[in-house]
């Protein structure tokens, strides 16, 4: 069979999972299989997958998943008008959904968040009505839930924002999952301009949990919002002595050399030694980022040379790379 017999193929095959996919409550297993097998098709050819999604959709507008899916495009291109109607279509086809809820809601959220002032009243209540919904179907749903701590933690009281109720709503988080929930609360008394109990938080967490090496670089990310470079350094230290090969923590070296321009040397190595092993999951920056900030630490040692090439490397990678595509002007280099 020829490459092209296999495209179609599978085409036909993930068009036929399609009409055989409904997300309901609770299935959320179905909707992460058919992204996979998009993803799998298509890469990383968003175009492609776009197209495949509107021209399901238009010939198939009785599918519930179509238009979620389709919701889901309009949604990552910030059409959140088109996105909200989309979303609307699959819950007129498949009421019981609280995925479909919890996405209508952050597609009201968003234009909440965008749109002027009648906006901001109209889509704020229909945000929480849809999150209410998502979580009356699913009482489990903790993506619902996290955005329903952040509208009370941002609308105001008048609107049915309060303090105490986001705590309760972290607090229904940690009883489903503690992770979570502690994430939860720290997000609380971070809003609630209260850094030291934060870190106190997550430090008991830590304690409890030494070997969440995640929640440890949590703590690094509080101590660099905070500026006290001694204690980033300090916990990453301590992390890369149990952990050598740990890339999260060698990408945060690097990082905090950048911005508090302290321990450069260690910073270069530690980038140097995470371009080589590579991001160890999604979650972490990609190469292109690395060799960006590479380049910066560079350019504090006043090594114009070294520092145009990691920019150019980083280009090569990822030519939408502003970061490094801006510094390369700068340096008056080509790309």
């Amino acid at each position: 069979m020829t490459s092209c017999n296999s495209g179609a193929a599978m085409k036909t095959w993930l068009l036929l999972f399609l009409v055989g996919t409904t997300l309901l409550s609770g299935t959320v297993r179905a909707e992460e299989s058919l992204a996979q097998a998009l993803i799998n098709y298509y890469g990383e050819d968003r175009e492609a997958w776009r197209e495949f999604i509107v021209e399901y959709a238009d010939a198939h507008s009785e599918s519930d998943s179509a238009w979620y899916y389709l919701g889901r495009v309009y949604f990552e291109e910030a059409e959140y008008k088109k996105s909200s109607g989309a979303f609307e279509q699959a819950i007129e086809i498949t009421e019981g959904s609280s995925l479909f809820h919890l996405w209508l809601g952050r597609a009201y959220g968003l234009r909440a968040s965008t749109g002027g002032f009648l906006a901001k009243a109209r889509y704020g209540t229909k945000f929480k009505g849809q999150i209410d919904r998502a979580l009356e179907i699913d009482h489990d749903n903790l993506d619902a839930r996290e955005d329903r701590l952040q509208f009370y933690l941002q609308a105001p009281g008048i609107a049915g924002g309060s303090i105490e109720k986001a705590y309760a709503e972290a607090e229904s988080i940690a009883v489903r999952d503690p992770r979570r929930g502690m994430n939860a609360k720290i997000t609380i008394l971070q809003s609630d301009d209260k850094s030291a109990e934060a870190i106190d938080e997550i430090k008991r967490w830590i304690s409890e949990q030494p070997d969440d090496s995640l929640a440890v670089l949590d703590l690094v990310y509080m101590y660099q919002g905070m500026e006290t470079w001694d204690d980033v350094f300090s916990v990453l230290d301590g992390l890369l002595l149990e952990r050598p090969s740990f890339t999260g923590a060698l990408y945060q070296v690097g990082r905090t050399a950048v911005f508090s321009e302290q321990r450069v040397p260690e910073g270069i190595n530690a980038l140097k030694r995470y371009i080589e092993l590579g991001p160890a999951s999604e979650r972490e920056p990609q190469l292109s980022y690395a060799w960006s900030r590479l380049g910066q630490l560079y350019e504090i040692q006043d090594d114009s040379e070294s520092a145009i090439l990691a920019f150019q490397k980083a280009v090569e990678l990822n030519p939408a790379n502003e970061q490094a595509t801006d510094a390369l002007a700068k340096l008056g280099a080509d790309q």
